[in-house]
């Protein structure tokens, strides 16, 4: 099954550190982390699936956000590390 990209803001309850969150997003297939709380996600899973994966990351406390992200139209002032990794070749 071909992965898909997915934005991915969550900001994680308080008491979650940041292991466990790491620990979530190393089940994707990959993943970028552009500031604290927004990654970027390539993975098999739907938004839905994602959201249960990452759901103990947040909690009542928390909150997240995660919708698929179509990289064929894009634009942007991002770092050189950014760049490569959307331009990767996976699969």
């Amino acid at each position: 099954m071909k992965g898909k990209f997915y934005v991915v803001y969550l900001k994680p309850d308080p008491e979650v550190n940041a292991e466990t969150v790491k620990e979530a997003m190393n089940k994707c297939l990959d993943w970028y982390k552009a500031n604290s709380t927004f990654w970027i996600v390539y993975t098999t899973r739907d938004a839905e699936g994602l959201y249960k994966r990452f759901k103990p990351c947040v909690n009542e406390k928390g909150r997240i956000f995660i919708a698929r992200l179509d990289l064929n139209d894009r634009q942007g002032w991002m770092g050189k590390g950014f760049w490569d990794w959307i331009k990767k070749e996976r699969e």
